[in-house]
């Protein structure tokens, strides 16, 4: 997991401003030994189960995705 944040904390026009971006990258890989591996169909219905499933066994995933944001924030006193 790789993460970068940055803010920049300012005042414009006499308000209290902040401005910032984050960028992140996730992965995730699991890998099941064959007797804790359990095997669905293509609509998502259990065909095979694994050998003590309830102790974790399940299917194989990997994937990853990327995140990138942007905000800002103003904070003006109104009386």
């Amino acid at each position: 997991m790789t993460v970068i944040d940055l803010i920049f904390n300012t005042k414009i026009f006499n308000m209290e401003s902040a401005f910032g971006m984050q960028v992140s990258n996730d992965k995730i890989s699991i890998k099941y030994d064959p007797s804790s591996s359990a095997s669905f169909d293509e609509s998502g219905y259990l065909i095979k189960s694994a050998d003590l499933l309830f102790l974790g066994g399940g299917k194989s995933i990997s994937g990853s995705r990327n995140k990138k944001a942007l905000f800002s924030e103003f904070n003006k006193e109104i009386n």
